[in-house]
């Protein structure tokens, strides 16, 4: 893949600087290149490297409010391609004749500054992308082969790598690579009867060797045999257990509540130094929670943002505490507040109480959910069991599935214990799992 900039992102930021209905622009160059691995049951399907490069233009125009007296702005994003080097003018004007049909109010660009050096390279993978990943599926067959009663129906493998560029009329000016690598594996398990139970799993990361292929495939196979059996789940209110895959989903409402476009937009009340759960009595372990895009390795790590903010951490409760909004830009100039950019990987604190503690019966210990899908901004969700267990006072566990579990996000945090071990999963890092005290409502037989 070739580094330079090339002819069309000289010309591009020329035509942007002496366009004057440009009231400032800010542009991303992007190069991606991946290699793509297909499995079927135990052969290859097919390989093959893909190679992209794109340049997203932002464009802004500043023009008279049609009703509200002032400047309003108007953005509009344009993508570009090599090809695109004959016309960018005409593109130009296509883009701030769209620019000119909304009316926002006005707000600045991203200052230059120093962007932290963020790990997010996987330089070993890089050496021989196609070679790694021939070795990682020889490590999977390996690992479902020491596996009773499954077996592999198909697996996908990408590794990409991607570098990206940032200009904007303000003056920032830089460069990030990264790498990516999503895993999804399809297995099939059958009981003594023939019956067989497909299950499908996704984990992303930065480099192939934060997976533990044995240990996955050990995991998920169990999952798969346990799927055969497992039983309705009795109608319940009482102790559940989340496991950790199933959090970040669960917890999307947090990043709406604290974030920065819609206090400015008044459907988030929360402010800094004010209890986050309001009048609400905190029961269980008190909140702390951040987003980092500045994590080593985590999935949603960044140098800069998309808008050309620093990648960092942000605390956004403390010890049942509000402190920051999630703000890009735009919305920091509204408020009068921070600019910290996009919410990067979610991270929580975790408890003081073991994992086996947490899990000590009667309790229902749920492992995934079929689709965690919560209301954005009142944090309610009612969602089907895709597998859980029914752990009794004696620590025997029964499979379950279907069913389902209600509630409210930020309810159950106000009775919540998370676990002391901690886990990274590419997009997360906190406790294993977290215990919710009679505050999850389980619909089922």
């Amino acid at each position: 893949m070739a580094l330079q900039t090339g002819q069309l992102i000289t010309e591009l930021i020329d035509q942007l600087k002496q366009h004057p209905e440009v009231a400032q622009w800010s542009v991303l160059h992007e190069q991606r290149r991946e290699w793509q691995h297909y499995l079927i049951q135990t052969r290859p399907e097919a390989t093959r490297e893909v190679m992209q490069e794109l340049y997203q233009v932002t464009l802004y125009h500043s023009h008279p409010h049609p009703t509200e007296g002032g400047n309003a702005m108007g953005t509009a994003t344009i993508t570009l391609t090599e090809a695109d080097l004959p016309n960018l003018r005409t593109k130009i004007e296509e883009g701030l004749l769209a620019a000119s049909l909304t009316n926002n109010e006005p707000w600045s660009l991203p200052q230059q500054s120093k962007f932290p050096d963020v790990l997010l390279v996987d330089e070993a993978t890089l050496a021989d992308p196609f070679a790694k990943l021939e070795h990682l599926t020889a490590d999977l067959f390996r690992a479902v082969d020491q596996q009773v009663a499954v077996r592999l129906s198909a697996a996908e493998m990408f590794f990409e790598e991607i570098i990206t560029r940032i200009y904007n009329q303000a003056g920032v000016s830089g460069e990030q690579r990264e790498t990516s690598f999503m895993l999804e594996v399809v297995l099939l398990a059958q009981d003594g009867d023939g019956e067989e139970m497909e299950h499908w799993f996704v984990e992303r990361r930065r480099r192939l060797q934060d997976l533990d292929i044995a240990e996955l495939i050990a995991e998920n196979a169990q999952y798969a045999r346990d799927s055969i059996v497992a039983e309705l789940p009795k109608t319940w209110q009482g102790p559940v257990v989340i496991a950790h895959g199933e959090l970040p989903d669960m917890f999307s409402p947090l990043t709406s509540r604290v974030s920065g476009s819609l206090k400015y937009m008044k459907l988030t009340q929360v402010a800094p130094g004010e209890p986050f759960f309001g009048d609400q009595q905190v029961e269980g372990d008190p909140l702390d929670a951040s987003y980092s895009s500045a994590l080593p390795y985590g999935v949603k790590s960044f140098s800069f943002s998309a808008e050309g903010l620093p990648g960092r951490d942000i605390t956004v409760v403390k010890d049942n505490v509000f402190r920051s909004y999630l703000a890009s830009q735009r919305y920091a100039d509204y408020l009068g507040v921070e600019a910290t950019g996009e919410a990067g990987n979610l991270v929580l604190q975790p408890g003081s109480t073991p994992v086996a503690e947490l899990l000590r019966g009667p309790v229902y210990y749920i492992v995934a959910f079929s689709a965690m899908m919560p209301n954005t901004f009142t944090g309610d969700f009612a969602v089907e069991i895709k597998l859980g267990y029914y752990i009794d006072e004696h620590g025997n566990r029964t499979p379950v599935k279907g069913g389902s579990v209600s509630g409210n996000l930020f309810d159950m945090l106000t009775h919540a214990k998370y676990a002391q071990e901690e886990v990274f999963s590419g997009a997360y890092k906190g406790p294993v799992a977290v215990r919710v005290e009679n505050r999850l409502t389980i619909a089922g037989e």
